[in-house]
């Protein structure tokens, strides 16, 4: 499998316009029965797989106050920009920069996985 240049935000997509235009997805009104669907729940750890510039990380962390949540993603504007974003109360998000097709955690580190864009991202020959 070959992914994608680990420039996404360079060559396709900025990290700015890519947060503002994912948010839409996130409006208040939206977020709690995107909690109860998902089946999260607060003082678990997450992970956002393919995590760009972190609004989902984020959006969670403001819900799930009690939680760690993780994002990690191959590019590394996304990861600066997201931990830029990060927002002193929510201080459990924590962002990495790495391979997404083979993560740098023990298996069993996570409660939840989750993966909202990065199946749409990679090429299958």
């Amino acid at each position: 499998m070959q992914s994608l240049s680990s420039s996404w935000s360079k060559e396709i997509q900025t990290a700015e316009t890519l947060y503002a235009t994912r948010d839409i997805k996130f409006q208040e009104e939206y977020r709690r029965p995107l909690l109860s669907a998902m089946g999260l729940k607060d003082g678990i750890r997450i992970l956002d797989v393919g995590c760009g510039p972190g609004l989902l990380v984020h959006r969670l962390g403001t819900l799930l106050k009690q939680s760690n949540i993780f994002g990690i993603d191959h590019d590394a504007d996304f990861i600066a920009f997201a931990r830029m974003k990060t927002k002193p109360q929510t201080n459990i998000c924590t962002f990495l920069v790495g391979d997404t097709l083979s993560l740098p955690f023990p298996d069993n580190s996570f409660d939840a996985v989750t993966s909202h864009t990065i199946l749409g991202r990679k090429i299958f020959p």
